[in-house]
């Protein structure tokens, strides 16, 4: 793999956007990692459904599901060490929550799941119960990740529980097979070599009126004579809202994901990974700032933004430059402005 010139910022980074991709599953470890809905006691599909079902045929697992209260943001390495390294990831994504946390972080693990050649699955259950902003959330990651699936296989969904686990336990079964054979499963996948951009850089995140920080950020892009797009409306409905926010996620040539402590974010969040997919495969340049909420540091919200730092941090370590994780929105500006005008 390719890695390109890099950018100069106030921290050293590399944009890693190889349009080839070899995956050798031969050192990932022999492990199903039991991700996705965590943390209320009502959510007991683990322990029901795939704990029994691995146990039998004697596979390991890793299960990141805790009792009440006993999470704690330290853990969240331990999270990433496991989603980025064990063989066969699942992701349900049940209906006890409104799963803003878990959409984010499987957006996270196709990216991952992409570069490192292990074997995903997700099944993203539905509720008419839910308030409109859970359903609309489950609903569009499934529309964005079904259109990625179309052209990079590298995930699959699942129409229940009981065949998501049916499915771990084969491939995990599957993958001990080829390696006990020396049998490499290699797969390549290509992308797009021209990167069709537009020179643009999309303000994406938490969308609050007037926010100060946004509006210091498009002073300064005015100054430097950059373009930019803001996607807030003051009257957001499906239609109006949307007019044109695809056309710039897609095309811009720097995209930014600010998620700030001023809401809970949580359709940012949950968006947060497939918009770091997308412009991979697109060669757009991706950067991500992500600040604490004032709620506790376990709440829901934040246990969301300390995970994805963490799988962030754990993508860069093996593929440095495939993501600018910036400490700050100043920094965050100061690359945007050299990878607009690299």
């Amino acid at each position: 793999m390719m890695h390109e010139p890099g950018i100069e910022t106030t921290k050293p980074f590399t944009l890693f956007r190889p349009r080839e991709i070899k995956t050798d599953s031969i050192k990932l470890r022999d492990e199903v990692g039991l991700f996705g809905t965590c943390g209320t006691p009502a959510s007991t599909w683990r322990e029901d459904i795939f704990i029994p079902a691995l146990q039998r045929r004697g596979l390991k697992f890793y299960n990141p599901q805790l009792g009440p209260n006993e999470w704690k943001p330290e853990m969240a390495s331990i999270e990433a060490d496991h989603l980025a390294n064990d063989e066969v990831i699942v992701f349900p994504i049940s209906k006890e929550t409104h799963g803003y946390g878990s959409l984010g972080e499987a957006g996270w693990a196709i990216l991952g799941a992409l570069m490192r050649g292990q074997k995903l699955g997700i099944y993203i259950e539905e509720d008419e119960s839910m308030p409109k902003p859970a359903k609309r959330a489950r609903a569009l990651f499934k529309a964005l990740a079904t259109q990625l699936q179309k052209d990079y296989p590298v995930f699959q969904f699942e129409d229940s529980l009981e065949d998501q686990a049916i499915w771990a336990a084969i491939s995990m079964r599957e993958r001990a097979a080829m390696k006990h054979s020396k049998i490499r499963d290699i797969r390549t996948l290509k992308f797009p070599k021209k990167a069709e951009t537009q020179p643009c850089i999309s303000i994406l995140g938490t969308s609050v009126a007037d926010s100060a920080w946004k509006n210091k950020l498009k002073e300064n892009y005015e100054k430097a004579n950059v373009q930019y797009f803001d996607p807030y409306r003051e009257n957001w409905t499906d239609t109006v809202g949307a007019e044109g926010e695809v056309e710039h996620k897609t095309k811009d040539k720097v995209i930014l994901q600010i998620i700030t402590g001023e809401t809970e974010s949580f359709g940012s969040i949950a968006e947060s990974g497939l918009l770091a997919l997308s412009a991979f495969v697109r060669g757009q340049a991706y950067g991500i700032y992500i600040e604490d909420h004032p709620s506790e540091p376990t709440s829901e919200t934040n246990r969301a933004r300390t995970l994805i730092r963490a799988h962030i941090k754990k993508l860069n370590e093996q593929f440095p430059g495939i993501i600018f994780l910036a400490d700050s929105i100043d920094e965050l500006q100061e690359w945007s402005i050299k990878a607009i005008k690299k």
